[in-house]
């Protein structure tokens, strides 16, 4: 399990939106939209999955890198 996280628009630091995942069931899951309070800019921002991160153990990891893509 990890926190999932995401990049905020005006500063670029990474945000912890308060829900914690396991990579795997996160990655696996439908997109979708929330909005999570910003420490380092101080407002809310809007956010999709598909932008988001599960990061754990100091490791961030992409939603869209988590998926390997079979070479052709």
């Amino acid at each position: 399990m990890g926190s999932v996280m995401f990049e905020c628009p005006v500063t670029g630091q990474a945000v912890p939106t308060g829900l914690r995942a396991d990579r795997r069931k996160f990655y696996s899951s439908p997109v979708f939209f929330a909005r999570s309070y910003c420490p380092h800019c101080d407002r809310d921002h809007e956010w999709f999955a598909g932008d988001a991160w599960v990061e754990d153990n100091e490791r961030r990891v992409p939603r869209f890198d988590a998926v390997p893509i079979a070479a052709e």
